[in-house]
C-alpha cells in the first residue's frame, strides 16, 4: 500500500473486530530501483551493470599497469647485471 498511513482512519475502531479487504483498482507501475554507489535507474533488483563496468575497467587499467611496472623493474635490473659483468 506504499505510504498509505491507515491509523488514523482505523482509530474510532479501535477494540473492536474489523475486516479491511484490500483489493487492486488497476495496474501498479513498477518500482524504480536506484543504485546506492552511482544513482543509476535499474530495471530489477540486483548488480548493477554500470558499477560492474567501471569496476572491470579499473581492474583491467591496474593490471596493465602492474605489468608495465614488473616489465620495467625487470629491465633495470637486466641493466644493473650488465653494469655489474
Amino acid at each position: 500500500m506504499g505510504k498509505l498511513d491507515l491509523s488514523e482512519h482505523l482509530e474510532k475502531y479501535r477494540d473492536e473486530e474489523l475486516v479491511v479487504i484490500i483489493g487492486s483498482l488497476g495496474r501498479a507501475g513498477a518500482e524504480r530501483v536506484i543504485c546506492g554507489i552511482c544513482g543509476f535507474a535499474l530495471n530489477d533488483v540486483g548488480g548493477c551493470p554500470r558499477c560492474k563496468l567501471i569496476t572491470e575497467e579499473a581492474a583491467k587499467e591496474l593490471k596493465e599497469q602492474q605489468e608495465a611496472e614488473e616489465a620495467l623493474f625487470r629491465e633495470v635490473e637486466e641493466i644493473l647485471e650488465q653494469a655489474g659483468d
